[in-house]
């Protein structure tokens, strides 16, 4: 085995502290680059399951208010209900739902 001397371990340790900063910092700005890529496409997501919850119970009250409406659909419903809830969802969906409830439709 040839001799090392302590310059070539202090160049050994100096690249190997290079490339692990080197790979700090890449992960740091592809996480940092991936997240505000994916944010947006989250809130979008969101947005359009909270439409459709929204489109759902509409349906559903529509039905309700005729009374043509099944026990399943009645479960579905309320879970539908309260992920809208869950989502921040506040709008005439919620006044009509307490309404059919008072009336004894739901």
């Amino acid at each position: 085995m040839e001799n090392i001397t302590l310059g070539e371990i202090a160049k050994g340790l100096a690249f190997i502290v290079a490339l692990i900063s080197s790979i700090v910092y890449l992960k740091k700005i592809l996480v940092k680059s991936i997240n505000n890529t994916l944010i947006p496409i989250n809130k979008k997501i969101d947005d359009l399951e909270l439409s459709y919850i929204k489109t759902d119970l509409v349906n559903f009250m529509c039905l309700a208010e005729t009374g043509n409406i099944s026990k399943e659909q009645s479960l579905n419903a309320h879970e539908l209900y309260d992920k809208y809830c869950k989502k921040g969802g506040n709008s005439y969906i919620h006044d009509k739902w307490e309404k059919l409830k008072k009336e004894g439709k739901l």
